[in-house]
């Protein structure tokens, strides 16, 4: 007579093989269902749709084809829904990253769509070909991103171009006044202080004209 352990290690290889359940979740769900594999099984598909419905905000039918499709594997699942419903410009939105590295990613997507090459940096003829909301972001993420690789008095000049943008745009108007009245000799902290309200509102600007972005 073959023992409980034996017998549990069975009925694990078995779930492996037909679910993508981890260790821990098959041998609660095992005990609680004194080893009935059908029943293991069909809770834990039952706990993937609940999941997957409640981390995308779907209908539990639509979750559930998604997990059929991809071996009930949360991870897939989402990724193949996303992939499907959102543009590149929206995942970005959608990831649990930083404002700046958005920014930049969503410069990275227009810049890969619309084929811009670089010469270190985005010459202005090319960005000024694109639409204009897309020109507005371009346009000052290359002014901070050149502030950011060189120092702030020798970017001064790029910035200044993008005042009418920050304050108009962008609706920074203390950094558009701060900018509008700095010389290279002034000190930077209240410009990198404010930042991140910039990037923060690039990024509500890019996500009420989404249409626009690739």
């Amino acid at each position: 007579m073959k023992s409980k352990k034996e017998l549990n290690l069975n009925d694990l290889r078995k779930l492996k093989k037909q679910i993508p359940i981890s260790i821990s979740f098959a041998k609660k769900l095992l005990e609680k269902y004194e080893g009935n594999i059908e029943l293991v099984i069909q809770n834990f598909k039952e706990n993937q749709i609940e999941i997957l419905t409640k981390n995308l905000n779907i209908e539990s039918t639509i979750a559930e084809k998604y997990l059929n499709e991809n071996n009930f594997e949360i991870n897939k699942a989402i990724k193949n829904y996303e992939k499907e419903h959102f543009t590149k410009t929206e995942l970005i939105l959608r990831r649990k990253i930083s404002n700046s590295d958005k920014v930049s990613l969503i410069c990275s997507v227009v810049e890969i769509k619309y084929d811009l090459k670089r010469d270190y940096w985005l010459k202005k003829e090319k960005i000024e070909k694109l639409d204009l909301k897309i020109q507005n972001i371009l346009s000052v993420n290359e002014a901070i991103e050149y502030e950011e690789w060189e120092t702030f008095s020798s970017a001064l000049y790029l910035l200044k171009q993008q005042i009418e943008r920050i304050r108009n745009i962008f609706h920074c108007e203390e950094l558009a006044n701060f900018l509008e009245n700095a010389k290279e000799s002034t000190d930077d902290n209240f410009f990198q202080n404010e930042k991140e309200k910039l990037y923060e509102n690039m990024l509500n600007y890019v996500s009420k004209n989404k249409e626009d972005f690739p």
